[in-house]
């Protein structure tokens, strides 16, 4: 992941919940919030609240090539 996208870090994400495993997720970070940030989950009468609406969709053309190209690295 360092080779092909050159990140400045990269973070991992422990996702599991409701399942009886967990999920490591790698994520390349280009900027301190490419994880999470208030974007994406805020703090509404004491409760975290999840929003996606303003997280950008990429295209699926795109990640299949992103994973050829981890692939081949």
């Amino acid at each position: 992941m360092r080779t092909a996208f050159k990140p400045l870090r990269v973070g991992m994400v422990v996702h599991g919940f409701g399942v009886p495993h967990a999920h490591l997720i790698v994520v390349p970070q280009h900027s301190a919030d490419q994880i999470t940030s208030s974007r994406f989950a805020r703090i509404e009468n004491g409760a975290i609240v999840h929003d996606t609406r303003h997280v950008p969709q990429p295209d699926r053309a795109l990640l299949d090539s992103q994973a050829i190209l981890l692939r081949d690295t």
